[in-house]
């Protein structure tokens, strides 16, 4: 084969002493290629078209010291030395019979002598860097790794460019733990000679789940499901916490699916589940549902078998309550277009709980500046909030002295998980008792998950063109005239709409009409419950100051500074843009001082768009935040306008 040199291209990736800085690799291609016993006449393969199989395993070698199908590489003398090499197979010098196993070398040589004694060190089982990777704003690189791991499996990981700064120790913790055998003490010539790879190919990376920004994929981190040219620029947490397939598909479906069928509250609870993939292409804004009723009832079970949809029903996917709030904004960071599972609400703490439910539903984290003035990066999401507890939500905010206002009424659907012969079950589907049954679920869901989300979104993918059409028809049957009770009844609508399409693809092995039916039986037991005079309110005052709030946002939006954008003049407050919705920061100066608005005080605006469930946070049950602006103490209102189109619409039908 042809061997090629690549060399630093900066100061920064300069070896360690005593090395220089070739590196003695062939195209990718024919690496690959050379892994397996060549055909007698292989066709030619473009390197940029070559895609390993990630599954298929390197072949055993023959127990002959020199096998016949060793690769003959030509011989590097001293004066090419020191460089490094990589081979999938094993191989030989054609002037030698010794045979080294496939892997990664440092050829190095004794002395600085013509005739010095040659080293070949191996670094670590075969790895390559296959292609560039950039972000969808092409603002960010990584580097597209393929290497052999100790099953002797070909994979693959996208890691970030800047995983090779200082000593890298990081991104060798993540290839160990990927299975990359690596060498005592090599650890160092390992990142350099990912440091130093120039490949030609280019692709794109993501580095959250969820859609893509032109919706023709959808990002999990070991897949991009409709795009095969995208790879998922993996994070330690994502691993470790993030969702993942296990077990079989069809062993799930005759399990927790069909369990499921004559038990409502269990149906609903995968149906909500693979519903947060629909809530980008519907254009819904983002909320959840929360299960509540006695203990040992059924609630976490049910909580579990949800999860099972995306990744094992059990911790570290399924999370706690307990986190702090930082924690709990890293955990919906990790849950984009997913659905984010938070047991046990009784471990929340009741101080703060409004701030994180806010925040968690907006999908805006908190909003930091530097000590040198400006905004750091905010992380933002869009999740489907599943929760679950002894209490509801009001009940749990009145221990910190809050009551729940109208507009997370309108976000998050407490659902009431008992009432059937078995708490939260009606049929034990031939278990002895329920204690049985919840530990057989339990099982299921750690043994076989993963499958049935990501098969919901492919058919998400064939059908996008459908989706309108089909979710009005299914609105059809949760027909309300109250606005804010719509918002909330769009959401079991969704849960409906995901479970007849699972139905229909079988991924569900359900019958017809069954997941509109128990996504029904939630809404009206939701519905039964839930505070309607208080929920439905809104007088015409109320509305009027929502127009003009609304009219202020559309004709002075020029007066909102961007996140990265120049002060304007008159500043009226912030925006920030994510995922096609805005969310403002209008400060309380703006709001007494506007013309259109100064009819009404300050406190009376803030009454309104919090009745109008526009307010998408809030401080310690206030409805006024305090934010930092450039060293100076701001009291905003942090406002969405997308929640009141719709429910005027619906009212006015």
């Amino acid at each position: 084969m042809t061997d090629q040199n690549v060399s630093a291209a900066s100061p920064a990736s300069q070896p360690p002493k005593g090395e220089t800085s070739p590196v003695e690799s062939a195209t990718l291609a024919s690496l690959l290629e050379a892994a397996e016993p060549a055909p007698s006449a292989p066709e030619a393969v473009e390197p940029e078209t070559v895609e390993p199989d990630l599954d298929d395993p390197i072949p055993p070698e023959p127990d002959d010291p020199i096998p016949p199908d060793a690769e003959i590489v030509e011989p590097v003398p001293a004066e090419r030395r020191p460089r490094y090499l990589v081979r999938f197979r094993r191989w030989r010098f054609a002037n030698s019979t010794d045979v080294f196993e496939p892997g990664l070398y440092w050829l190095d040589k004794k002395g600085k002598d013509p005739g010095a004694d040659l080293v070949q060190t191996r670094i670590s089982a075969p790895i390559v860097c296959s292609a560039f990777s950039r972000s969808e704003d092409r603002e960010a690189f990584g580097r597209l790794l393929v290497f052999v791991d100790h099953d002797g499996r070909r994979r693959q990981m996208a890691v970030s460019c800047a995983a090779t700064a200082g000593n890298g120790i990081d991104l060798v913790k993540l290839l160990l733990e990927a299975g990359l055998a690596i060498a005592r003490s090599q650890a160092r010539r390992l990142v350099r000679y990912i440091a130093i790879s120039e490949p030609e190919r280019r692709v794109e990376h993501v580095t959250r789940t969820g859609w893509l920004a032109d919706g023709s994929g959808f990002a999990l981190p070991d897949q991009t499901i409709g795009r095969g040219d995208v790879v998922f620029q993996c994070r330690p947490e994502h691993k470790q916490a993030g969702p993942r397939r296990r077990g079989s598909f069809g062993r799930w479906r005759e399990t927790i699916g069909a369990w499921a069928v004559p038990n409502w509250r269990l149906a609903f609870s995968l149906c909500a589940s693979l519903s947060a993939p629909l809530y980008e292409p519907l254009r819904l804004s983002p909320g959840g549902f929360h299960a509540y009723g006695e203990t040992s009832r059924g609630k976490s079970t049910s909580m579990n078998a949800a999860a099972s949809c995306w990744g094992p029903g059990a911790t570290p996917f399924v999370k706690s309550w307990s986190g702090t709030a930082a924690g709990l904004e890293g955990a919906a960071s990790l849950a984009n277009d997913l659905p984010i599972f938070l047991d046990e609400i009784s471990q929340a703490r009741a101080v703060d709980f409004e701030a994180v439910l806010y925040f968690l539903i907006n999908g805006t984290g908190k909003l930091r500046g530097h000590k040198e003035g400006g905004l750091r990066f905010t992380a933002t999401w869009r999740t489907l909030l599943v929760s679950n507890g002894e209490v509801t939500l009001a009940q749990h905010l009145r221990r910190a002295g809050a009551e729940i206002p109208a507009g997370l009424k309108a976000r998050i659907a407490d659902v009431r998980f008992e009432g059937g012969r078995f708490g939260a079950f009606d049929d034990l589907c031939g278990f002895p008792d329920g204690e049985t049954f919840a530990r057989a679920i339990a099982a299921a869901a750690a043994r076989d998950h993963g499958h049935a989300g990501p098969a919901l979104v492919e058919e998400i993918l064939r059908r996008r063109a459908e989706l309108d059409e089909a979710f009005e028809v299914v609105r059809a049957y949760f027909a309300v005239r109250e606005p804010i009770v719509r918002r909330v009844a769009d959401r079991f609508a969704a849960a409906a709409l995901a479970g007849e399409l699972a139905t229909e693809a079988g991924i569900l092995p359900w019958p017809p009409s069954l997941a509109l039916e128990a996504a029904r039986q939630a809404f009206e037991t939701w519905r039964a419950d839930v505070d309607l005079p208080e929920a439905a309110g809104g007088s015409a005052e109320d509305r009027a100051i929502v127009e003009a709030v609304r009219g202020f946002l559309e004709t002075q939006r020029a007066r909102f500074q961007t996140e990265h954008g120049p002060v304007p003049p008159n500043r009226a407050g912030m925006v920030e843009t994510e995922g096609g919705r805005e969310t403002f920061r209008i400060f309380k100066a703006a709001l007494a001082s506007e013309p259109a608005l100064q009819r009404w005080s300050p406190a009376r605006i803030a009454e309104a768009l919090d009745k109008a469930g526009m307010l998408v946070e809030r401080d310690h049950g206030r409805r006024w935040r305090n934010a930092k602006i450039e060293g100076r103490q701001e009291r905003v209102l942090v406002v969405s306008p997308e929640p009141w189109p719709r429910a005027v619409e619906d009212d006015a039908a």
